[in-house]
């Protein structure tokens, strides 16, 4: 399956990768549009999901690759309108699972069926989405927060996509590769 140099590629991202998902610490004090903006980018979690989700729409064709990630997005401003819905306490661990089921979405392609890999998508989406609510003190305007958050979101998105309408092998076993380690690593730390 892999080469002796993506063996040693790999373990060395996996020897780096924190084991909590980064972006969830909770040690946000203010929420601004500029926090939201930077907080996915800050996260291991949320580059692969986002990287991940786009990479597997592009491979669904060009009408798709445009409306999971919609979708994705959508999933995520919805969450916030459902704040009574928290994952408490466990939302390490679906942050983890999320990472770990787009690492196999990306494994097997073209080969899961469209519709229920895009339900799963549209779960990763709202419970990445919970995540950010729960950070959020009560009474706190996260309207510029959420802007911010959703706008670097739909870029990491649409880099997905690009890399996956570019390069379906290379990238895209390696993106698995990424998160289902990753994810499995979060998961056993979780």
């Amino acid at each position: 399956m892999c080469s002796g140099k993506w063996e040693r590629f790999l373990g060395s991202v996996m020897l780096f990768t924190p084991l909590s998902a980064l972006a969830h610490t909770g040690q946000d004090t203010h929420f601004s549009f500029h926090s939201g903006f930077i907080h996915p980018v800050g996260g291991a979690d949320h580059l692969l999901v986002l990287l991940g989700v786009g990479f597997w729409a592009a491979v669904h064709g060009k009408v798709l690759s445009r409306v999971i990630p919609g979708l994705f997005l959508a999933a995520m401003g919805l969450s916030a309108l459902f704040p009574f819905v928290g994952i408490g306490g466990m939302t390490e661990i679906v942050i983890a699972l999320s990472v770990t089921a787009t690492g196999l979405l990306l494994w097997f392609k073209g080969r899961y069926p469209v519709v229920p890999g895009t339900f799963l998508v549209l779960v990763f989406g709202f419970f990445h989405g919970q995540a950010h609510v729960a950070e959020i003190p009560a009474g706190m305007a996260s309207g510029a927060y959420a802007a911010g958050f959703l706008t670097v979101s739909a870029v990491l998105l649409a880099i997905g996509v690009c890399l996956g309408r570019s390069d379906r092998s290379a990238f895209g076993k390696v993106l698995s590769v990424l998160c289902t380690g990753a994810g499995m690593i979060w998961l056993a730390a979780a």
